[in-house]
Order: C-alpha cells, then sequence, then structure tokens
C-alpha cells in the first residue's frame, strides 16, 4: 500500500524518530533505527503491562530513550478505559494548544492525492474525540504531546481519506433508489417477455406433441404389420428346418442301422474264427502233452538201462576181484 504524505504527516516525520505501517487491519507506529542516546538522558521506565495500554486499534511500538524529560515521573494508575474528561480538567489549557494543525508548505516534486484535495475542500468533520485521543496517548501510550498531536492527526487523515474513497465508490440512497427502480421495471418487462415467450413456446410444444403422438401411433401401425410379417417368415423357415432335420434323422438312422448290419455280421465271423483257434488250441495242446509223456517214458527207460548196467559192471567186477582173491589165499595155504 503507498501512502501519501501531507504537510502534517511530513512535519510529524521528520520530528520523532518513528515510522508509520498501513496493513489492511491496522495501522501502527514502528520505531527506527536512531543513534543511540546521550548519558544525561532519563533512565528508560519499565515497560507497561496489558492492561495499562490503551485498548485502541493500534499496535504501538515506541522508544523509551526518546521520551522527553517533560514526561510523567511516575505512570497513572491502572484505571478503566472509560473515564470522563472530568480526571483531565486541570490540564485543559494546557492540552488546547495541541489541537492546531501545523501548517508547512508541501515539498517539491510532491503529487497530491486527489482525495486529499477532496477532503480538503470539504468540510471539517470528526470521526472521534481527538482531545480525548490525544490526552490517552499522552497519559497511556508514554507518547510527548508532539506525537500524540501527530498520531491523532495521521489517524484523522487515513479515516477521512477511507472515508472519501468511499463515498467515491459506493452509491447514495437516491441513486440506489433510482437503480432498483430501472432494475425492478427491467426485471417486470423481462418477466413479461418471458411469459410471452412461456405460451409461444407452450402452443409450439402441444402442436409438435400432437404431431410426434400421430407419428407415433403411424409408426406402431408399421411395427405391428412388420411384426406380423417377420412372425410368418419366421413360422415358414422354422417349419422347412424342422422338416430339413428330420430328413437328415432319417438318413442318419439308415446308416446307423446299416452299420448295425455290419457289426453283428462281423462279430458273428469273428466268434466263429475264436471257436475253430480254441479247438486247434486244445488239440495242439493234447498233442503236446501226449508227446511230453511218451519223451520222459523213453528217457526214464533210457536211464534204467544205463543204470541196471553199470550195475551188472560192478557185480561182475566185485565177483572177479573175490575170485582173485580166493585163488591167492589158496595159493598161500598151499
Amino acid at each position: 500500500m503507498i501512502i501519501a504524505r501531507s504537510p502534517l504527516q511530513a512535519a510529524w516525520m521528520r520530528g520523532p524518530h518513528l515510522r508509520l505501517v498501513s496493513t489492511r487491519r491496522s495501522l501502527h507506529a514502528e520505531p527506527t533505527p536512531s543513534p543511540p542516546p546521550p548519558s544525561s538522558a532519563l533512565p528508560t521506565p519499565s515497560p507497561l503491562q496489558h492492561g495499562d495500554i490503551n485498548k485502541i486499534h493500534l499496535d504501538m511500538f515506541f522508544d523509551r530513550s526518546l521520551v522527553p524529560r517533560t514526561a510523567p515521573s511516575s505512570p497513572p494508575s491502572a484505571q478503566p478505559m472509560s473515564f470522563t474528561r472530568n480526571t483531565t480538567t486541570a490540564a485543559t489549557a494546557i492540552n488546547n494548544e495541541l489541537v492546531p494543525a501545523v501548517q508547512e508548505e508541501p515539498q517539491q516534486g510532491y503529487h497530491q492525492d486527489p482525495h486529499m484535495e477532496m477532503i480538503d475542500n470539504t468540510t471539517t468533520s470528526h470521526h472521534f474525540d481527538t482531545y480525548e485521543q490525544v490526552t490517552q496517548l499522552e497519559a497511556w501510550g508514554g507518547f510527548s504531546r508532539r506525537q500524540a498531536k501527530a498520531l491523532m492527526e495521521t489517524l484523522q487523515h487515513y479515516i477521512r481519506l477511507s472515508v472519501a474513497q468511499q463515498q467515491e465508490t459506493l452509491l447514495a440512497s437516491s441513486q440506489l433508489e433510482n437503480e432498483t427502480y430501472l432494475i425492478s421495471a427491467a426485471v417486470a418487462e423481462f418477466r413479461r417477455e418471458v411469459q410471452l415467450l412461456r405460451r409461444n413456446d407452450s402452443v409450439l410444444l402441444q402442436s409438435e406433441l400432437t404431431a410426434l403422438g400421430r407419428e407415433v401411433d403411424t409408426l406402431e401401425q408399421r411395427l405391428s404389420e412388420d411384426l406380423g410379417s417377420m412372425r410368418d417368415e419366421i413360422e415358414l423357415s422354422m417349419n422347412d428346418y424342422r422338416s430339413d432335420v428330420r430328413e437328415e434323422q432319417k438318413v442318419a438312422e439308415h446308416h446307423i442301422q446299416g452299420i448295425n448290419n455290419r457289426l453283428t455280421v462281423m462279430l458273428g465271423d469273428t466268434a466263429t474264427e475264436l471257436e475253430s483257434l480254441k479247438m486247434n488250441v486244445i488239440w495242439r495242446g493234447l498233442l503236446g502233452g501226449v508227446l511230453a509223456a511218451l519223451g520222459i517214458s523213453v528217457v526214464g527207460y533210457v536211464l534204467s538201462a544205463i543204470r541196471l548196467r553199470s550195475l551188472d559192471r560192478q557185480s561182475r567186477e566185485k565177483r572177479k576181484t573175490q575170485e582173485n582173491d580166493l585163488s591167492f589165499a589158496d595159493m598161500e595155504i598151499s
């Protein structure tokens, strides 16, 4: 936010080391860096508590080292902020000197805001009690007379500037009434036009609905006729399909019967062949058994004959040895 300096602001900004900071919510003064005070300056008093500060819509940050020697020696006792002007009647003659505004020439290259010209041309109007505000800032905020006066004038200037801006941007009651009358007349005319358009549209819609109803009736008739013809065609096609299926079934049955006959003949032939094979196998088994018995008997006979021969040989050899022994014995006896 760009702040335009007025002659009052220029005179105040050159005095104390304070800087105005304006935001959307509040306006507060911040201390600017300044050289350290001399050793002869008064000691800084203790900071005030939260209940001792005036509850105005400002955030005040004040450098206590810059308080002049004429400052009150002790802070006033805590009192409610709703005190009346009767408590400061003794200082009325002294504080009345703060009310006149400081008149100075504008600086070179200074462009005054058009809102400032409108404020200067209009009659002065106070939106709050300036005297009470100055006394409260001096008594409770710890400001000097000049600083409290400059802060009050700055507040009053910004309030007037915002009021002028609101007067430019907002409408007067008469203009608002005229605008509302024009808007109501336009709305009434628009309502009439809308009603006429609705009536015309309703008539057109009714005619279109009747035409659509007729078209729907004709379409229903066409659909019913098309559905009947489609049903007849479907029934004919189904009958043809059924007859074709029946013929195919008959042909398949004939083929199945022929296959069954062939299978029965083949089964009979295989049965006869199996029987003949059985008989051949039986006869061959019997012949094999007989031949095996004959072979076994022949082998047994041969083996028995060979054994008998070996037994005869052994008996003969025994007889010969016995005869030889007897002969040797006789020879020895003789």
